[in-house]
């Protein structure tokens, strides 16, 4: 075999593998379908408590996403306000002043953990859905995520997100990556061993029997000694699969949210969530029920070393244009271009003029594994960061500070590190 074909079989081969993987989740997804209920009464039996955890909001968005809750006809609803959002408090206890079953607590306790839990605690319903203060339910959101529960062995549902707003490009990157997850990834997922990665904190809704015996872990979960500020949702999600229930996704049920406008918050967003999803992993692997559930365990996994193999694709790409072999960069453009088109097709399908996205998706897709690395390196740094102001959690701000740099330099090390041992390999061979 050519010297020059060896060079790029590695690719070949990896592009091989990670095609097989995704057109295996595709099929599945394709034969996802839906939970249905064939008597509607049997559905509005289930008694639904809203819990909104409310810190630091857009105080016109709340009361907006509060009204599109109460438009369901909830059993009840119970806001958790922050005591510093003064303006919300008042709003809020506006709003409830003739309601029997509308509440308003006003708490001291700095974070979303401890007024989801207090929250939870105050509730009667049979099914408990967990809210954030800025995402809108349609006419039939609550009809469709209770369906679901009709089979008793399910303990928490996901509903369907779609992005409200798409203005800016951070907006229109994160509407692709909905897009993508919940036509591909949840309801395969959900088809193949009725389990998820994540029932999103947008809007998880849970078995109240499958929730309330876990709640109280949300402000005892630690990491590395540290108490975990975020990811709240990764962490009930395994929690109640750990107990033996069911987590699926239901696709009629869709809910609106938001998406932070500015490439920096973006940014922030992405490394906390990415964080969440690190820690949330290794605690699952390690707590060891996740081998009870082979298929999800094999999407964690996948995801985990995908995530490493995508950078193979750029370093290929400069290595043929170092090399002068236009026609060999020219067919890896053209195959990237044909290759994430094809699998950018559920959002497509929907916006087909903004096939200009495709290269700009493709570059930020490129991107994920550094942030991957400063995430994993800095994965024990706690914080609320898209709301601003974390002091209240008693973090010592040069130490974070210092973890964020250090972070830095040890992912630029690795990628270098990553680059230099693949060109090692790649010039010995030749």
């Amino acid at each position: 075999m050519a010297p020059g074909v060896l060079t790029y079989l590695p690719i070949a081969l990896i592009g091989v593998w990670r095609w097989s993987v995704w057109l295996g989740k595709l099929c599945v997804a394709l034969l996802y379908s839906p939970y249905t209920a064939t008597e509607e009464q049997e559905v509005n039996e289930f008694d639904v408590s809203v819990v909104v955890p409310v810190y630091r909001p857009d105080v016109d968005t709340f009361m907006a996403a509060v009204r599109s809750w109460m438009a369901t006809d909830p059993y009840e609803m119970i806001a958790v306000i922050d005591e510093g959002d003064t303006e919300a408090i008042r709003r809020f206890r506006g709003f409830a002043e003739d309601k029997d079953d509308v509440s308003c607590v006003v708490t001291p306790k700095p974070g979303k953990r401890p007024a989801l839990v207090d929250g939870a605690k105050l509730t009667s319903g049979d099914v408990i859905a967990l809210v954030d203060d800025d995402v809108r339910w349609r006419a039939d959101t609550k009809r469709e995520f209770l369906k679901p529960f009709l089979e008793s062995t399910i303990g928490a549902v996901s509903p369907k997100q779609e992005v409200n707003q798409q203005i800016t490009v951070p907006q229109k990157l994160y509407e692709i990556q909905m897009r993508l997850q919940f036509a591909i990834d949840y309801p395969a997922l959900s088809h193949l061993s009725r389990s998820l990665s994540c029932v999103s904190g947008r809007t998880a809704v849970y078995r109240r029997t499958a929730l309330l015996p876990v709640i109280d872990g949300l402000t005892e979960e630690t990491f590395l000694g540290k108490n975990v500020i975020s990811g709240d949702d990764k962490h009930l999600t395994r929690a109640i699969q750990a107990s033996g229930w069911d987590a699926v996704y239901q696709s009629t049920s869709v809910i609106d949210i938001g998406a932070v406008p500015d490439a920096g918050r973006f940014f922030g967003q992405t490394v906390r969530w990415t964080r969440n999803t690190i820690r949330s992993d290794i605690k699952a692997f390690s707590e060891g029920w996740i081998f009870e559930r082979r298929w999800l365990a094999y999407y964690n996994l996948d995801r985990f070393v995908g995530t490493f193999a995508i950078l193979m694709a750029p370093l290929y790409f400069s290595l043929s244009l170092a090399q002068s072999m236009f026609v060999i960069s020219g067919a890896i453009l053209i195959w990237w271009f044909v290759s994430r088109s094809f699998k950018m097709s559920p959002f497509l399908y929907k916006y087909p003029k903004q096939i200009y996205y495709v290269p700009l998706y493709t570059l930020s897709s490129f991107l994920r594994s550094p942030i991957y690395l400063y995430a994993l390196y800095s994965a024990n740094t706690q914080g609320w960061l898209t709301r601003g102001d974390d002091s209240r959690f008693g973090f010592d701000r040069l130490r974070q500070k210092a973890v964020t740099t250090f972070s830095v330099v040890l992912a630029v090390i690795t990628v270098v590190g990553y680059i230099y041992l693949l060109l090692l390999v790649k010039y010995e061979a030749a």
